[in-house]
């Protein structure tokens, strides 16, 4: 039935080989990999995986601006705004003017943000050596370079 329009032809015929695309392949792994935190750690430190990604942001390098923190994790300005201002209700990070651009703050972590950054931590490390361990190093500086490469890190 072609010119049908019920979408059975045209660019649905290129979804096998988008399927085997690079970018496909990282958007799944991502997928698994986000899983055991949302069913596991996350709930069990009561935090969502894009609030984790904040405060490991903001483990990483305090003192960050919001739009610094959405840029580090690829995330939409508004969503870092929404998540960065949650865990400031839960006293989890605090805020001061930027001295240099009073209308920008910066977030770092307060002492309940650290706790939470040091119960997640060591799981979140062991996970990441049930996954990675068996590949060789060679290979994951690779990835490594290549995530940084893309950008993506």
């Amino acid at each position: 039935m072609t010119g049908s329009g019920d979408g059975a032809e045209g660019p649905a015929r290129a979804a096998p080989e988008l399927a085997e695309t690079v970018s496909f392949r990282l958007l799944a792994a991502a997928n698994h990999l986000a899983r055991p935190f949302r069913e596991e750690l996350g709930r069990a430190a009561g935090v969502t995986l894009t609030q984790w990604r904040c405060l490991l942001a903001l483990a990483i390098a305090p003192d960050l601006s919001g739009r610094d923190v959405a840029e580090r994790l690829g995330l939409e300005p508004m969503t870092a705004s929404r998540t960065l201002r949650a865990l400031e209700v839960r006293a989890l990070i605090g805020r001061r003017a930027d001295p240099a651009n009073r209308k920008r703050d910066r977030w770092r972590l307060t002492r309940a943000g650290w706790g939470i950054v040091d119960r997640i931590a060591p799981a979140a490390l062991a996970r990441d050596d049930a996954l990675f361990g068996h590949v060789d190093a060679d290979d994951r500086i690779a990835l490594d370079r290549i995530l940084g490469r893309i950008g993506l890190m």
